[in-house]
């Protein structure tokens, strides 16, 4: 979207060439949309929350989800607003953002921080997976030994496969 010359950032207030004016405008456009769709977001499931926590008993650990959520929501909109800040930065106050700042402030944070946030979230949740995953695993483990064991005992009170054996002892 921005043309480096020589260290040298071509704002579109320099340059008449209409493509480049409107791709400009429409990303800043675009970056407070996406920015207004993560709050009203959070905003309705924040609200959403506050309603149903009234019928819910134990709602611990779905509060810490949702403020979770909540945060990163926050985070997300807070970046993108700050990239349409950076962009309008020149039509607003006539002057230019050092090169590296506007990159920086343009499209690292906004892009890094979110994926970052991001990574750890679907590393949080794979570790909760894996966890449940063997917890059930385990259950089933213990199951068989348990009917293992059970059959064992059962084995050395009748005596074995010998119904005889096995109706006699019933008998006794």
């Amino acid at each position: 979207m921005f043309f480096l010359k020589a260290n040298r950032i071509k704002y579109p207030c320099e340059t008449d060439v209409p493509s480049y004016i409107f791709g400009f405008y429409f990303l800043v456009i675009s970056s407070f949309i996406i920015s207004l769709g993560f709050l009203v977001y959070g905003v309705r499931l924040y609200l959403m929350h506050r309603l149903a926590r009234e019928w819910e008993e134990n709602h611990g650990q779905r509060r810490r989800e949702i403020t979770k959520v909540l945060l990163c929501t926050l985070i997300f909109s807070l970046c993108f607003i700050s990239r349409g800040l950076v962009f309008l930065w020149w039509p607003v106050f006539k002057t230019k953002l050092d090169p590296s700042l506007f990159m920086a402030l343009a499209y690292y944070v906004p892009e890094l921080v979110p994926s970052i946030i991001e990574f750890f979230l679907f590393r949080a949740t794979k570790k909760k997976e894996e966890k449940a995953s063997k917890f059930i695993a385990d259950l089933y483990q213990q199951e068989e030994a348990i009917l293992k064991d059970e059959a064992n005992i059962m084995d050395t009170f009748h005596g074995g496969d010998d119904p005889v054996a096995e109706h006699t002892y019933l008998l006794k």
